[in-house]
């Protein structure tokens, strides 16, 4: 015999390109017998689970025009200075699929990259906590703790994500860096990460089937960056994108990686060139 006590909660989670769950809360007790079959219908109710890192365009943007990269080009080519990336997307976003994109703010990319290099940190060695970080999901403030532990260069990651106003999102994650050479135009870091309905053990993590249902990857190509004088420097070694987050009125938050770490606490002149990484906020 198995049971929900009186003021117990079911729940239930369904997987995909989106994921959703219902929940509601059993106010007399339940009892099952083992062997028998239950059923029951739910047709409204359904919250569907936000998953940071789907909210991140595919692909960089390859003009200013609105148009998305088709691959994940390495080799320096589509960089733009941060006056008119912003000017460009900011106040016309791009859209695809029914969604409208923005440059993201340092807070919306550190609902995946965390600030300090210490914990996305690819030569790690060591389970690391995250706790306290203030990060924003689809135009909506949480605050994010995790823990972060390395396989050789590959780092995993679970997530907490609490919010006042929204409900507690519960994620697991996946760093690694492929093809990183100097001029490599296939050099990337790669993130995935899947929602889940409960918390995760970092062991947990490790154990997952990282191509299945649920499951968000993002490429981001180490397409370096260019100086105003037109030299190019970290192709197929680094990536540096913008945020819109300015420091002052030379300087703007961005995010960084190599084949050591990636981090969020990064600053570059607006006068370079980097990638633009468009989020979208519905």
């Amino acid at each position: 015999m198995t049971g929900i006590v009186a003021g117990g909660t079911v729940s239930i989670t369904l997987s995909g390109n989106k994921s959703y769950k219902w929940g509601a809360q059993v106010s007399t007790a339940k009892t099952y017998s083992a062997g028998s079959r239950y059923t029951g219908t739910v047709t409204t109710g359904w919250k569907e689970m936000i998953n940071p890192l789907s909210y991140f365009a595919e692909h960089n943007m390859s003009d200013l025009n609105g148009t998305f990269e088709t691959g994940h080009d390495a080799s320096g080519l589509y960089l733009f200075n941060w006056s008119d990336a912003m000017t460009a997307y900011n106040t016309n976003p791009a859209t695809l699929n029914d969604k409208s994109y923005y440059p993201p703010t340092i807070q919306e990319w550190r609902a995946i990259i965390p600030e300090s290099s210490d914990y996305v940190y690819f030569s790690g060695s060591g389970t690391r906590t995250l706790s306290g970080a203030a990060v924003t999901i689809g135009g909506k403030n949480y605050t994010m703790g995790g823990t972060f532990d390395n396989v050789g260069n590959v780092v995993y990651a679970t997530f907490t994500y609490t919010s006042q106003s929204n409900p507690t999102l519960y994620a697991i994650a996946r760093y690694r860096t492929e093809n990183m050479s100097a001029n490599n135009p296939n050099a990337r870091m790669v993130v995935d990460m899947q929602l889940t309905a409960t918390p995760y053990t970092i062991d947990q993590v490790k154990n997952v089937v990282w191509n299945g249902a649920g499951v968000f990857s993002r490429l981001f190509p180490a397409a370096g960056w260019r100086f105003p004088s037109g030299t190019l420097l970290g192709q197929g070694t680094t990536g540096v994108y913008w945020s819109y987050t300015e420091l002052d009125s030379d300087t703007v938050k961005d995010i960084y990686f190599y084949s050591g770490f990636a981090h969020s606490d990064d600053n570059a002149f607006k006068t370079y060139a980097l990638p633009i990484r468009l989020v979208s906020r519905n």
